[in-house]
């Protein structure tokens, strides 16, 4: 598994007051980089006073003075009422003043998780399946016990070659025949988080697949078929197979009926998938194409700097 980069913001400028006032519209961004592999320790505990004001519309009214512990429990706040965008603005701010703070950094995997959730319904599948959900964490709280038992179910020798590669990729196939695109991305971020991000990237293309049959009749499908298209071109990136990364999201890329905005996870893994091949000029050029639509998207401030030099 590739190792994580710090996704810290660069430079240390006083924390500005955030207007949101006005804006309407706006799209749930999922982050589908490296929180989908680690997960951080326990939050640590927020102090309760606060001195941020948040309007009826959301807006962020901030006391340039205030302290960091405060403006975090403002956004935790927003994360309570759902007002996600503001929110990761707002933690965006704390790390342009304290880029090591922790607690901020935990908040913003909490917001990624749960829009990963939203994009693909996990939400609306109800207590039944969160229960379902539960009860294999208990069952299973080793990842390797999950392999172990696939190997057991299947009768394999685990992956000591690529036969039994290719032997357990036909089954899963078959057992996978009438399942949903969501099937297919549950299964397949279970498969990148114990490290098979090769079989984790086939399931994720099964999705894209599904996906791109439903685009002519649903609109709001293409946000699906990019996350699904990230996913898969994610784990490549993980896989060692940045070449085949490229070439899965190619099709999105060249698509001009896709607007730019709903690109900007594809802008920024072509810069990684750029980094991994050892071209920092051409990975250079796609976080740049990044920044001019969010400058705050992820960690492309940090990738830059390191670049610029």
């Amino acid at each position: 598994m590739g190792k994580k980069d710090d996704p810290g913001t660069p430079g240390k400028k006083p924390a500005k007051a955030l207007d949101r006032s006005g804006e309407t519209g706006e799209v749930t961004r999922v982050d589908l980089g490296d929180d989908l592999i680690e997960k951080t320790a326990d939050l640590i505990g927020v102090p309760q006073q606060h001195s941020s004001e948040i309007s009826n519309d959301g807006t962020i009214s901030s006391d340039p003075f205030e302290s960091i512990d405060s403006r975090l429990h403002s956004a935790r706040i927003l994360i309570g009422e759902g007002m996600l965008e503001q929110a990761k603005k707002l933690l965006h701010h704390i790390l342009v003043t304290d880029r090591g703070y922790v607690p901020a950094r935990q908040a913003l995997e909490e917001i990624h998780e749960t829009e990963l959730k939203q994009i693909f319904g996990e939400d609306r599948r109800g207590d039944r399946r969160r229960a379902k959900q539960n009860a294999l964490h208990e069952l299973w709280e080793d990842p390797s016990e999950v392999v172990e038992q696939l190997d057991n179910d299947l009768g394999l020798e685990l992956f000591q070659d690529s036969e039994s590669m290719g032997l357990f990729s036909r089954n899963l196939d078959s057992m996978l025949a009438d399942s949903s695109p969501q099937d297919f991305v549950d299964l397949g971020i279970g498969f990148l988080e114990i490290g098979l991000c090769a079989l984790a990237s086939q399931l994720f293309r099964r999705a894209a697949d599904t996906l791109k049959n439903e685009t002519s009749q649903e609109p709001d499908a293409v946000g699906d078929l990019t996350a699904a298209v990230a996913l898969e071109a994610y784990a490549l990136i993980l896989a060692g197979k940045p070449f085949d990364a490229i070439a899965s999201m190619q099709g999105l890329l060249n698509d001009s009926e896709i607007k730019a905005d709903r690109k900007l996870e594809l802008f920024y893994l072509m810069g990684r998938a750029y980094d991994s091949l050892k071209k920092p000029e051409i990975a250079l050029q796609w976080y740049f194409r990044v920044k001019e639509i969010d400058p705050g998207y992820r960690d492309v401030q940090e990738r830059i700097r390191k670049r610029c030099r």
